[in-house]
């Protein structure tokens, strides 16, 4: 814990030194516009998309499982896994509620059998899969998941605003070049 303590002030403070020297007036500009779109982003979209709801806002589907397939990112990491159903409809289970557990019971499930759906009323999420005989994916747990995923949203917004501020303050003092 110690040592991430150190690597972090380490960081915070290479960081800052960047923001004491002058910088190019292009790049001010793009920190600070990119800065206040992202910021709003992810500290207004991703909690209203993926934040928290509670199971009587959902969206409930009942349809006949048909496949599934997992997307992942350039980390390779789980992105999402979109669930197909047999009448052409797909939904997609955000990567933070993925895991090996999910996948192996989705291998079990075979082409025809009927799964129900717990979605998010915003961002179309799916927040609960189950079976007649399976809970495939709770939803209390994709809920903290998320919940938790879109408040690390929120602090990169947060500091996105921070770059954006500490740019605004660079353009008005004229500390560019």
């Amino acid at each position: 814990m110690r040592r991430l303590g150190k690597i972090i002030k380490t960081l915070l403070t290479k960081l800052f030194d960047i923001f004491r020297e002058p910088i190019e007036n292009k790049a001010a500009w793009c920190v600070f516009i990119g800065g206040i779109i992202v910021g709003t982003v992810f500290c207004f979209g991703m909690p209203y998309w993926q934040g928290n709801v509670d199971i009587n806002e959902t969206i409930a589907v009942r349809g006949y499982f048909d496949g599934y397939e997992v997307h992942y990112s350039s980390h390779e990491n789980i992105e999402n896994i979109r669930v197909r159903l047999t009448n052409q409809e797909s939904y997609k289970i955000d990567g933070s509620c993925a895991n090996d557990s999910l996948l192996e019971n989705l291998k079990k499930i075979n082409p025809g059998t009927q799964i129900d759906i717990l979605l998010h009323p915003r961002g179309n999420y799916v927040m609960q899969l189950s079976t007649d005989n399976m809970e495939l994916l709770s939803f209390e747990t994709s809920r903290k998941l998320m919940t938790g995923e879109a408040k690390g949203f929120v602090y990169l917004g947060a500091f996105m605003y921070v770059m954006a501020a500490i740019c605004a303050v660079k353009l008005v003092r004229e500390e560019v070049y």
